[in-house]
């Protein structure tokens, strides 16, 4: 098939279908598209989602519709992202030196850098296209800067890092290849500098089976192998040093498979190299996924069918995708149930999303967990509060 979004590695335009991907508009501002095929290049093996839309609009998703900068309530995460943390740090801590200049490109509240900081690291910068984000960062004590990565780079910024982060930020990224023409400016040219990529790692969704919109939602739009991550980065002269790549980090439900590759300046571009590796893992994936959709569906026809009040906990890319697919759980739902305060406030189509306070009030009512990582989580959350309460995972 003929691809509208070209191959975000190679430029190509011809390749395979893989799975259709359709979503529910998350908030009325958005400006993405609701669905994508997700696509694996001919000519490099690349898998990535065919979105009808261009760098300009994401740009302004980023700026406009950030839900980056606020945490949840449950932080469920903050060991496992340490975990994260040290995996990182492991990487490049014998190659930086605690007073190298360093920025976080994509830093969203500075989680990362605030680590970094604890472990004696001086010299740290975040770069963010949102102000809450930035705002946060700078409560931490980081030098914060508001703006995007195609933005224009300030001339005092250029060639002056060792370090560039990348932290869960290239998958989000429609104009690959321009977002590393961006981001070598900030490198420095007199001495060795490195950049470090941390993203999913495609070979890891058929090991950890999560809902699909954990994979594959608005944002996440490119899915790496570590063949695919090296084919970009070789591109530009980047040279990844570290052999191994794959870190499988987190528990239970949460628990997944990430790409932590860190990438040294050579003044040699590389030549794109064919890599199949992705295309088998996100077939194997969506099998599994099909075989577990019988279940799933029980569960919904039992909340269509009762009388009770039905509030749905949950308005991210999971509800949105469960939404889109059964309309009927939107028209029974009451309203939306959200720990982010971030998204308090906002409408899904006429419905309200609301903080957790909510359910104090509210008599014969049965509530559907919509969360991808954090459901059982969430489930003592409302037990601690309202003991008998109604409630189902989806």
């Amino acid at each position: 098939m003929v691809m509208y979004r070209s191959c975000p590695i190679c430029g190509n335009k011809k390749g395979e279908k893989l799975k259709n991907i359709s979503m529910y508009r998350l908030g009325e501002n958005n400006p993405l598209p609701i669905s994508y095929n997700v696509v694996c290049c001919s000519s490099c093996g690349f898998a990535y989602a065919d979105v009808h839309a261009t760098q300009k609009e994401y740009d302004q998703y980023y700026r406009e519709c950030n839900m980056y900068a606020e945490n949840a309530a449950l932080k469920v995460a903050d060991l496992e992202r340490e975990e994260e943390f040290i995996q990182v740090c492991k990487v490049f801590g014998d190659k930086i030196e605690r007073d190298a200049n360093i920025i976080d490109i994509g830093c969203g509240s500075g989680d990362f850098l605030g680590y970094l900081q604890k472990k004696g690291f001086s010299n740290l910068c975040g770069m963010d296209p949102s102000w809450d984000s930035v705002e946060k960062l700078r409560e931490r004590g980081v030098r914060g800067v508001c703006n995007g990565v195609f933005e224009p780079v300030a001339q005092e910024e250029k060639n002056k890092y060792d370090l560039i982060i990348s932290i869960g930020v290239i998958e989000h990224i429609y104009d690959l290849r321009n977002y590393l023409s961006q981001i070598l400016q900030y490198m420095r040219r007199d001495k060795k500098s490195y950049f470090l990529c941390e993203c999913p790692a495609v070979e890891g969704f058929e090991k950890y089976i999560h809902p699909v919109p954990d994979y594959f939602n608005h944002e996440h739009i490119n899915y790496f192998s570590k063949g695919s991550l090296d084919n970009l980065f070789n591109a530009f002269g980047l040279y990844r040093v570290n052999e191994e790549v794959y870190v499988d980090i987190g528990k239970g439900e949460s628990r997944g498979q990430l790409l932590i590759a860190l990438y040294e300046m050579k003044d040699q571009k590389g030549e794109i190299k064919y890599d199949n590796t992705s295309m088998e893992p996100i077939k194997n994936y969506f099998k599994e996924v099909s075989a577990r959709e019988k279940e799933l569906e029980g569960k919904v026809e039992d909340l269509l069918s009762t009388s009770k009040k039905l509030l749905i906990w949950g308005s991210g890319a999971y509800a949105m995708q469960l939404i889109k697919k059964y309309p009927e759980l939107m028209e029974k739902a009451d309203c939306f149930i959200d720990n982010n305060s971030a998204k308090q406030g906002i409408k899904i189509g006429e419905k309200m999303v609301y903080g957790p306070e909510y359910i104090q009030n509210q008599e014969e009512m049965i509530i559907a967990i919509c969360s991808m990582m954090n459901a059982h989580d969430i489930e003592k959350q409302i037990k601690g509060s309202i003991p008998n309460c109604s409630i189902v995972i989806l």
